[in-house]
């Protein structure tokens, strides 16, 4: 299997997830590639990818990655 691994500004691995797009932005959900427990939400923007730290932002993105892994709307 071919995963997908980014190198963020910590200088750790992260295996891809998920991508979404959400208000015309895509979001990529990421896991630390050798601590399973430390995820990321990242937004991908003209080829950067940068953290998402704003909390309304992040909240609204954690509810609509639990609506499209229910297969419900």
């Amino acid at each position: 299997m071919n995963e997908e691994i980014y190198i963020l500004d910590d200088n750790k691995e992260y295996k891809l997830i998920k991508k979404i797009v959400f208000n015309n932005i895509e979001y990529m959900f990421l896991v630390d590639k050798d601590k399973y427990n430390i995820y990321v939400i990242a937004e991908y923007k003209n080829g950067m990818i940068s953290v998402v730290e704003n909390k309304k932002i992040l909240s609204k993105l954690v509810l609509e990655l639990y609506k499209t892994n229910n297969y419900k709307e």
